[in-house]
């Protein structure tokens, strides 16, 4: 009777842990089948516990194996082809799970740095100061507070919010400089970066102005005043290197945009005025082949529809051509004949 208890109890037990394994870590393996295009279900897959503690479910028609810890996948495969392993579906996943997971670990460890070091200053410098007979409370709150308004949580947000601004327009000025072709510099989100810097070179220009006629305004009284003086000169010296910079931002964005305004001028048969602009950008900036192979490509089929008896608009169009390439004897040629 007892033994007939004993496995009546041993049976429930199974089917109880079984059916908790299959509506858990079954149901992901179901759920990442349908994600990869495998339509299954529960009711065919075979439930082995394996000896290094993991679950496998098997689909013996479709030769699916999907191994769990807990919740989790940590291999799927089909047909002997790996979807997931080490519970990532690829090995650069599974580097940046690392890298992020060390990353935290170190942002910890120097959080629990700080913390100790806190406590290390507070006994060897504040305690001692504290139990002096003669000791300067205010002095030291005073102190106190201003150390450790330094390392606090308000500080690091403060400073974290202060950088985002400026950090966002150098990424958006990154990705349009770096990772776009000529057409995407044309974009309009592009053309309002641009048209925002200038915005702002106006302002910084209005705000030197406006400093430079506050420094004549105060000659007169300069050995009086060293202390505003020597503040409205941070203040300007701050200004020229915002300005600075910010004129290095728009050099950036003066190429492109001169090349696309050559480009009109060759489209509407603006030759003259094509040359000039590329007699300037090329002064200034190093042209790429890709550059001078497309603006004669444009100039070429800007002239071939000329009409020959139009020799004055002939002779502008091979001339910027000339001019693109001064090595080209055919283009000289053609200077030659519409010039006489």
């Amino acid at each position: 009777m007892q033994n007939w208890k004993k496995s009546i109890c041993l049976i429930f037990a199974i089917f109880w842990h079984s059916s908790a394994v299959t509506a858990g870590s079954g149901e992901k393996c179901v759920e990442a089948l349908l994600a990869a295009g495998y339509k299954v279900n529960l009711t065919s897959v075979d439930i082995i516990a394996t000896n290094t503690g993991s679950v496998r479910y098997g689909w013996k028609t479709k030769n699916i194996q999907c191994d769990t810890v807990g919740d989790e996948i940590i291999r799927l495969s089909v047909d002997d082809k790996l979807l997931i392993e080490n519970g990532f579906p690829s090995t650069e996943a599974a580097e940046l799970f690392i890298y992020m997971k060390n990353e935290n670990g170190s942002m910890l460890e120097s959080c629990q740095a700080r913390f100790y070091g806190v406590i290390e200053t507070f006994d060897t410098i504040y305690l001692p100061k504290l139990r002096s007979f003669d000791a300067d409370l205010e002095q030291i709150k005073s102190q106190f507070d201003e150390n450790f308004s330094k390392i606090s949580r308000d500080f690091f947000v403060e400073k974290y919010y202060e950088q985002q601004a400026p950090l966002r327009r150098l990424e958006a000025y990154d990705d349009l400089l770096n990772h776009g072709d000529g057409s995407q510099l044309e974009r309009n989100e592009c053309i309002f970066v641009a048209d925002e810097a200038l915005e702002r070179e106006e302002v910084f220009q209005a705000a030197i102005s406006d400093l430079l006629s506050e420094v004549d305004a105060l000659e007169g009284a300069l050995e009086k005043r060293d202390d505003i003086l020597a503040r409205l000169q941070n203040e300007l010296s701050a200004a020229r290197s915002r300005e600075n910079t910010l004129l290095d931002e728009l050099k950036k964005f003066e190429k492109p945009r001169k090349l696309a305004q050559i480009e009109e001028y060759l489209r509407q048969k603006k030759f003259i005025s094509a040359t000039e602009l590329f007699e300037d950008i090329s002064a200034k900036f190093e042209l790429s082949v890709s550059d001078m192979k497309r603006l004669e490509i444009i100039a070429i089929e800007a002239v071939r529809p000329i009409p020959a008896a139009d020799r004055e608009k002939n002779k502008e169009g091979y001339g910027f051509l000339g001019k693109l390439d001064k090595t080209n004897k055919f283009y000289q040629n053609k200077i030659r004949v519409y010039s006489n």
